[in-house]
C-alpha cells in the first residue's frame, strides 16, 4: 500500500522538489500551495502524512496542526503530521499535535526517513492503525474513528471490524470470522446480527456501505 503524502508549501520551490523526489521514491505525493488547496486534495481521498513546508508562518502552522487534530478542517483525519520549521518553533508544533518537527535546512534523506517512520506505524505488518477511507481503527487503543470522530463500539463489534480491516482486499469467510470472534461455537445468524449492528453504527457515524455481505461466503470491506 502506497503512503499518501501531502506537502503544503505556500511560497517557494521546496515543496515541488520534495513532492517530485517522494514520488520517485514510491510515495503518492501531492503538492498544495494553500490550505484551501490542501483541503480540496484531502477531500479526494485520505492523507497519510501531511508535511507543512510553509503554511504561511509558524503561528499558522501551529493553528493548522491544532485544526487537524481537532477535526476542524477537511484535512482530518490525517494520521501523521511533519512540520518543517525553525528550531525555535519546533516545541510549539509538537505540543500542538505534530508527530515530528524538523529544521528548515533538513536534508531530503532525513525527512524521507521521518516520513517512512510514520508510514511504518501506519502500514507496517504489526502497525496498530488501519484505515479505509474516513474510517480509522487503532488496534492497540481499541478505538475507532470516522472522519476524526470517535465511534464507540461494543467488544464483538470492534473485533468484527478489526478482522475485516486486517484483510481489506478479500472476503473474509463466515467460518473464519466465527472462529475469530466466538471460537466457532456460534450460529451464523449471530454473526449476521453483529454485522448488521456494525453497519448501522458506521452508517450513523457517516461511513455507510463499508461492511458488505458476500452471499453465502462471508463479509468484506468496501
Amino acid at each position: 500500500m502506497s503512503t499518501t503524502v501531502l506537502l503544503l508549501d505556500a511560497d517557494g520551490p521546496a515543496g515541488a522538489r520534495l513532492a517530485g523526489r517522494l514520488s520517485l521514491d514510491g510515495y503518492a505525493a501531492a503538492l498544495a500551495r494553500s490550505v484551501a488547496h490542501a483541503e480540496v486534495i484531502a477531500r479526494r481521498g485520505p492523507i497519510d502524512v501531511l508535511v507543512l513546508c510553509d503554511a504561511g508562518s509558524a503561528v499558522a502552522a501551529v493553528n493548522l496542526v491544532r485544526g487537524v487534530r481537532s477535526a476542524a478542517t477537511a484535512l482530518a483525519p490525517t494520521v501523521g503530521i511533519v512540520v518543517v520549521t525553525a528550531p525555535e518553533h519546533a516545541v510549539a508544533a509538537l505540543e500542538a499535535g505534530a508527530d515530528d518537527a524538523v529544521a528548515g535546512s533538513v536534508e531530503y534523506g532525513e525527512l524521507r526517513a521521518r516520513i517512512a517512520g510514520i508510514a511504518r506505524r501506519l502500514h507496517g505488518p504489526h502497525g496498530a492503525r488501519r484505515r479505509v477511507g474516513s474510517l480509522e481503527v487503532d488496534l492497540d487503543a481499541r478505538q475507532v474513528t470516522v472522519a476524526g470522530t470517535v465511534l464507540p463500539l461494543r467488544r464483538l463489534e470492534f473485533e468484527l471490524l478489526a478482522a475485516l480491516v486486517a484483510a481489506p482486499d478479500r472476503v473474509v469467510p463466515r467460518a473464519e470470522l466465527m472462529r475469530a470472534l466466538w471460537g466457532g461455537l456460534v450460529h451464523s445468524r449471530t454473526l449476521d446480527a453483529h454485522a448488521s449492528r456494525l453497519r448501522m453504527r458506521l452508517a450513523r457515524a457517516g461511513a455507510p456501505g463499508l461492511v458488505v455481505a458476500s452471499r453465502g461466503v462471508g463479509y468484506r470491506l468496501h
